[in-house]
């Protein structure tokens, strides 16, 4: 990875965290549901 692939990466990382990065159609608590029901999936299974 270069430093500016680097620096982006943590600059999105950051604005995730804080809740200011945007994707459209997927937002921070919706991915954190699908994480976390992804997890239960696999224990589960």
């Amino acid at each position: 990875m270069t430093n500016d692939e680097t620096a982006y990466d943590r600059t999105r990382v950051a604005q995730w965290r804080d809740g200011r990065a945007r994707m459209p159609g997927l937002n921070r608590r919706d991915l954190l549901r699908l994480t976390a029901a992804g997890g239960a999936a696999l224990a589960v299974g």
